[in-house]
């Protein structure tokens, strides 16, 4: 795959269907309900600490970034 036009047709209706059908069905945020993540990022990146803790935030997990240094 080296680009998204490489996909089959039937690939993409297969992946619109199954996101119609998920709907706003919200049982998938509790998957780390009470949980803990820890996140070791040895590169200062914005982005990617966002991403991860809003990511463990959306499964109910808390999230702890830590840092070597």
């Amino acid at each position: 795959l080296t680009d998204w036009s490489d996909l089959p047709a039937a690939v993409w209706d297969a992946a619109l269907a199954r996101t119609l059908a998920r709907g706003t069905d919200k049982r998938w945020t509790d998957t780390a309900r009470g949980r803990a993540l820890g996140l070791l990022l040895f590169n200062p990146s914005l982005r990617t600490r966002v991403s991860m803790e809003m990511a463990a935030a959306h499964l109910g997990a808390v999230a702890t970034v830590l840092t070597p240094g």
